[in-house]
């Protein structure tokens, strides 16, 4: 027999019945909002008589009424395990033993080649990377996805990101990984106390770009009422500690960590839950960022993992979780953490798959599971819900991840169904069909970039394919996006795969006219866009970090930029005067972009990158080829500059 239906979430809050005070049932009720409290309502219990068994179940809760009310405060912020869990856990087994099997699978996912051989053919210059903090993996992650999608299929002279591109992958497989289970020790959490323990988190979450994974207000309720998750406290105290950046701070760190990671042989898989997933994405973090690559894989891949069962249990039981908090609904709150996390891990896998050529068909599937990160402050639920809190103290730092976050996650999407057309054996299981999803713009941008079909066709093809649904992408994000800024972001990530795009790998470079106004409208984004670059880096619209990591994009923008041109006169001088008299007229102007892009180094805000001496010197180059285009046609050629966009020459 079927249980009876649940009702729609209690007419008083958690507060007000416990008091047994009569509540006015607005979202944050009279007596909530005099007290200055959180106010809670609860789901509401089965319609109509309870059956016998159900009515001495609910008998024996009340009358263990001191163990109930610190579960349902976990249940407020975790979600329950669900036996879906066995999908990808097919007996009973601990975490760390699932963590195992999926270090397994990456090996053999790269059939037998050497890793070391693969890392080593994507290195450049002697110099070595060094390992990364919290926060420059953000940066690294924002363009280095481009840079290492770009390089399958591009055959323009790419910049990337690392000066050596293999290093840290070279170092990363040999570093560190779970080692075999230890002894489950005490908790190093019992020499905390309630107020160093939110003290840390008040750092943590003033530094970590992952914070906007967790609620803060979430955190505090469950550590004040004892039902925290030790799992995850452990890992977020012990990253919280790493930023005091002092010997005994880390010393603590590191204890904590190890504690948390031998902690995961006692925690089963049927049992995951959020919080383990946010533990096990924290956990991914750090690892990448000291270098150890595959346990770095195998903590990212079993949170994706994990995650992603936990979505589609929560988006099932969504419209009858109808629980709230300072009128805020709960369930709306763990899918926008489910959401972020989810791309934010898929990101680490596909950075790392890229790099180390592991296939993996699951990866676009994957990408259609999620709804993208909230855009700015104002779309996110867990920010609103720490406002309403009055938890205020580290708002700002948590406002600075959010568009970062986001333009990941777009690069992400881009990268994965890129990476998927890319002509190589396939393996893996056939890609689940993707969640229903409501039909945003940013939804419009998943189904485009679905449109890219593998056919068994030449690279050539392919780009162009690829080029076609990116370019419509690119008129979606301009129709639809109102900030400045964040369009900017995006499209300058757009554009730059776009040029790539333009110049494949092995294939004969064919120079057209439609070719040239291709690059020409490419060009004529980087130069309007650059007053936009400069605001930001002056007017300090964005946090210290994102800005230099916005800036690092655009650079690697204008890498490409540079590299193309170059490409397209490289071409050997007896071609010249067989071209025709429109791609004559178009180099020209493309040359006189040039000249403006070149003026833009005299600002000081491209000198913060390391390749802009690089870039700035291919721009000097390129400048005598006018004098040889101008001789080259007979009847002389069309006005330099003729077609460009004459305010953004006066803004230049």
């Amino acid at each position: 027999m079927d249980p009876a239906p649940l009702t729609d979430r209690r007419r008083s809050c958690r507060f007000c019945r416990s008091r047994k005070l009569r509540c006015s049932g607005t979202s944050v009720c009279s007596a909530c909002k005099d007290r200055q409290i959180e106010c809670l309502y609860d789901q509401g219990g089965p319609k109509g008589r309870p059956r016998a068994s159900a009515a001495r179940a609910s008998s024996r809760l009340v009358a263990g009424q001191p163990g109930s009310e610190p579960a349902m405060k976990q249940a407020s912020w975790k979600s329950p395990p669900s036996p879906s869990g066995q999908v990808f856990s097919p007996r009973l087994k601990s975490v760390a033993e699932a963590l195992g099997e999926v270090s397994a699978e990456v090996q053999e996912k790269l059939q037998g080649r050497s890793v070391e051989d693969l890392a080593r053919s994507q290195a450049g210059s002697p110099r070595r990377a060094p390992k990364l903090g919290c926060r420059e993996l953000l940066m690294v992650l924002t363009q280095d996805l481009v840079d290492a999608t770009v390089a399958r299929f591009s055959g323009l002279d790419c910049l990337s990101f690392f000066p050596d591109q293999g290093h840290c992958f070279r170092q990363g497989w040999t570093g560190s990984s779970n080692g075999a289970p230890q002894a489950l020790e005490p908790a190093p959490l019992a020499g905390y106390n309630s107020y160093r323990i939110t003290q840390l988190i008040d750092v943590w979450f003033g530094a970590h770009p992952l914070s906007m994974v967790l609620s803060k207000t979430l955190l505090l309720r469950d550590v004040r009422s004892n039902a925290y998750d030790p799992l995850l406290l452990a890992v977020l105290l012990g990253s919280a500690l790493l930023e005091l950046e002092d010997a005994e701070a880390r010393v603590e760190s590191e204890q904590l960590l190890q504690w948390a990671s031998s902690r995961l042989q006692y925690v089963s898989t049927a049992s995951a839950d959020l919080s383990t997933a946010q533990a096990l994405g924290l956990l991914a973090w750090h690892e990448t960022c000291q270098g150890n690559i595959l346990p770095a894989m195998a903590y990212s891949i079993y949170a994706n993992r994990t995650v992603t069962r936990l979505t589609m249990d929560t988006l099932a039981r969504s419209s009858r979780d109808v629980r709230q908090i300072n009128g805020i609904n709960l369930v709306q709150i763990e899918l926008e953490m489910m959401h972020i996390l989810g791309w934010m891990t898929l990101a680490l896998m596909v950075w790392s798959f890229t790099h180390l050529d592991i296939v993996d068909d699951t990866l676009p599937a994957l990408a259609l599971m999620h709804e993208h990160p909230p855009m700015n402050k104002d779309a996110s639920l867990v920010l609103r819900l720490d406002r309403a809190a009055d938890n205020l103290s580290t708002l700002p730092h948590q406002w600075a991840w959010i568009q970062e976050i986001w333009t990941i996650s777009h690069i992400t999407s881009a990268a994965v169904h890129l990476n998927a057309i890319y002509p190589r054996p396939s393996s893996g299981p056939a890609s689940p069909a993707p969640l229903s999803q409501h039909h945003s713009w940013q939804t419009q941008l998943h189904q485009q970039l679905r449109n890219i079909q593998l056919y068994k066709v030449d690279i050539g093809n392919l780009c162009s394919e690829a080029r076609a649904v990116l370019a419509r992408n690119v008129q979606i994000i301009e129709a639809n996006m109102e900030d400045q800024v964040a369009q900017t972001w995006i499209l300058t990530a757009y554009r730059t795969l776009l040029i790539h795009l333009l110049f494949p790998r092995m294939a004969p470079l064919s120079v057209t006219a439609d070719l040239v106004q291709h690059l020409a409208d490419c060009l004529l984004f980087f130069a309007r866009s650059f007053p936009v670059l400069v605001s930001v880096s002056t007017t300090q619209a964005l946090p210290r970090a994102s800005t230099q990591s916005c800036i690092r994009s655009y650079m690697a923008g204008l890498a490409a930029c540079s590299s193309a041109i170059d490409a397209l006169f490289l071409v050997s001088h007896k071609q010249l005067p067989c071209w025709e008299p429109g791609v004559l007229q178009g180099l020209g102007r493309l040359l006189e972009q040039t000249t403006r892009l070149d003026s833009l180094f005299t600002n000081d805000t491209l000198l913060t990158d390391w390749r802009w001496r690089t870039v700035q010197e291919r721009f000097h180059r390129l400048s005598k080829y006018k004098t040889e285009l101008s001789a080259t046609e007979p009847g002389g050629m069309m006005p330099i500059g003729d077609g460009l966009d004459e305010a953004v020459l006066h803004t230049l």
